[in-house]
C-alpha cells in the first residue's frame, strides 16, 4: 500500500463524492418522507429506523473495524488465504446474533420492551417490517467495509449507503409524483427493498474480488474476531445511543410529531459532520499502516492536515445553520418543523466540535486503547441520557437536544485529550491562520 498524499487525495475524492451524495440524498429522502407521511407517521418511521439500526449494530457485534483491519493486514503481509476466512466468520457471527435478536424481539420480552418501557405499541405491531430492515442493515456495513480493507475506497463508499439512498429516493419521488399517501410501515418496506438491492450488487462485486484470492486458509477463529469486535461494539453502541437517545426519549415522552421534528433536525445537522465521516473512511488504513511502523510524527501530520481540511467546510455550514435555522427548516420540511430551530442551532455547534477533534475515537480503537475509550463513552452516554430524561419534561425537544450536544462535546474532548496523553499524537484541526493559508495554497498548487 502506498501511503502518499496523492493516494489519500484520490481516496478522499471518491469518498467525498459518494458520501456527499449519500448525505444529500439522505436529507432529500427525509424531505420526501415529510411530503408523503403525516408528521405523526413520520415520527413512527424515524423511531422504527433508529431502533432497526441499533439492533443491527448489536447483530454485527462490532465486525465493522475488525474486517477492515484484518483484511488490510493480510494484504500488507501477503497472507491472502486468511481473507476469505475473515469474511466468512464475520458473516456467520452476524447471522447467529441476528437470529438471537429477532427471537428476543418477537418474544414476550420484546413486547414488554416496546409496549411498556418505550410506550411504542404501534412499533411492536410493525416488527415484521423493521425486522427485515435489521437484517439488511446488519450485513450492509461489513460488505462495504470489506472493500475498504481491500483499499477499494470507491466501492466501499458506494455500498455504505449512497446506492441504497439512491434507490430509496427514486422510489419516494415516484410515490410523491403519483400523489400517494403511505403509512410508515410501507415506508419501512420501501427502505428495506432499496437497501436489499444495494447489498445484492455489493455481494456480486465482493465475490468477483474473492475469486481472485486463493482459498484454503480455513475459517478465521471466531474467538479472535470477537476479541477484536466486542470492545468496538460497546463503543459503537454507546456512541449511537448518545446520538439517538434524544429520539428515543422523545418517542417515549412526547407526541410522535415532536419526535419527527427532532429526528428531521438530527438528519439535517449531519451535513456538518460529513467531512469527518469522509476523513474516518479514508484515514483508517493509513492509521493501521503508519502506526504499525512506528511513524508517529508522519501519522500525526497527515491526520491533523486532513482534520483541518475537514473542519473548514463544517465551520461554514455551521454558520449558515445558526444564522438561518428557521428558513432552512421551513424550506426543507415545512412550517410544522420550524419548532426545531433552537435544537438545530445547539446540535450544529456540537457537531462542529466533533469535527474539530478529528478521528480521535477511531484512532484509539484502531491502535488498541479500547477499554479507556469505552469507559469514557459509557460514562458520558449515561450522563447525557439521564440529563435528557430530566430536561424533556420541561423543555421538550430543545432540552433533549441540549443534553445530546453536551454529551457529544464532552465525549470528543475527553477522548481527544486521552489520545494525546497515551499516544503523544494530536488529531485536532490546526487553527493558526498563517498555517491554514499555507495549507490552502499548497492544496491549490499541488500537481495533478
Amino acid at each position: 500500500m502506498k501511503v502518499t498524499g496523492k493516494h489519500i487525495s484520490i481516496n478522499a475524492a471518491w469518498t467525498l463524492l459518494f458520501k456527499s451524495f449519500g448525505a444529500i440524498s439522505s436529507i432529500l429522502v427525509t424531505i420526501m418522507l415529510t411530503r408523503v407521511l403525516p408528521a405523526s407517521e413520520m415520527g413512527y418511521f424515524l423511531l422504527a429506523q433508529s431502533y432497526a439500526v441499533f439492533f443491527a449494530m448489536l447483530a454485527r457485534l462490532g465486525m465493522k473495524q475488525p474486517v477492515v483491519k484484518l483484511i488490510a493486514e493480510s494484504l500488507s503481509k501477503n497472507e491472502l488465504k486468511k481473507i476469505r476466512g475473515v469474511i466468512y466468520s464475520a458473516a456467520l457471527i452476524i447471522f447467529v446474533w441476528f437470529t438471537i435478536i429477532i427471537a428476543f424481539l418477537w418474544s414476550y420480552c420484546g413486547q414488554w420492551l416496546f409496549e411498556t418501557l418505550l410506550s411504542a405499541k404501534k412499533l411492536y405491531e410493525s416488527r415484521l417490517e423493521w425486522s427485515l430492515l435489521i437484517l439488511i442493515i446488519a450485513y450492509q456495513v461489513p460488505i462495504a467495509e470489506s472493500f475498504r480493507g481491500f483499499h477499494n475506497i470507491k466501492l466501499a463508499a458506494l455500498f455504505d449507503g449512497p446506492l441504497g439512498n439512491f434507490f430509496l429516493l427514486a422510489t419516494l419521488v415516484i410515490i410523491y409524483i403519483r400523489g400517494v399517501n403511505i403509512s410508515f410501515e410501507i415506508a419501512l418496506l420501501v427502505l428495506f427493498c432499496s437497501f436489499l438491492l444495494s447489498c445484492v450488487f455489493g455481494v456480486i462485486e465482493l465475490i468477483k474480488i474473492l475469486r481472485k484470492i486463493p482459498g484454503g486458509g480455513g475459517v478465521y477463529p471466531i474467538k479472535d474476531l470477537l476479541k477484536e469486535g466486542i470492545p468496538i461494539l460497546i463503543v459503537n453502541i454507546t456512541t449511537y445511543i448518545t446520538d439517538q437517545s434524544g429520539v428515543w426519549i422523545c418517542g417515549a415522552f412526547l407526541p410522535p410529531d415532536k419526535t419527527a421534528i427532532l429526528g428531521a433536525t438530527l438528519k439535517l445537522v449531519l451535513i456538518i459532520s460529513l467531512p469527518l465521516f469522509v476523513l474516518n473512511m479514508v484515514i483508517q488504513p493509513v492509521i493501521v499502516h503508519l502506526h504499525s511502523q512506528g511513524r508517529k510524527r508522519e501519522l500525526e501530520k497527515k491526520i491533523r492536515i486532513s482534520t483541518t481540511i475537514a473542519t473548514i467546510p463544517s465551520l461554514l455550514i455551521c454558520i449558515i445553520f445558526v444564522a438561518h435555522s428557521h428558513e432552512i427548516l421551513e424550506m426543507g420540511f415545512g412550517v410544522k418543523y420550524i419548532d426545531g430551530s433552537p435544537a438545530l442551532i445547539i446540535l450544529a455547534v456540537a457537531q462542529l466540535v466533533n469535527v474539530w477533534a478529528g478521528p480521535c475515537i477511531n484512532f484509539m480503537l484502531l491502535v488498541g486503547n479500547r477499554l479507556l475509550v469505552t469507559a469514557i463513552i459509557l460514562f458520558v452516554s449515561a450522563g447525557s441520557g439521564l440529563w435528557a430524561l430530566y430536561l424533556v419534561k420541561e423543555y421538550g425537544i430543545n432540552g433533549v437536544a441540549l443534553a445530546s450536544a453536551v454529551g457529544i462535546i464532552t465525549q470528543n474532548i475527553l477522548v481527544w485529550l486521552l489520545t494525546i496523553k497515551l499516544t503523544e499524537i494530536s488529531t485536532h484541526s490546526y487553527s493558526n491562520p498563517l498555517f491554514l493559508y499555507k495549507l490552502l495554497i499548497a492544496q491549490v498548487r499541488k500537481p495533478q
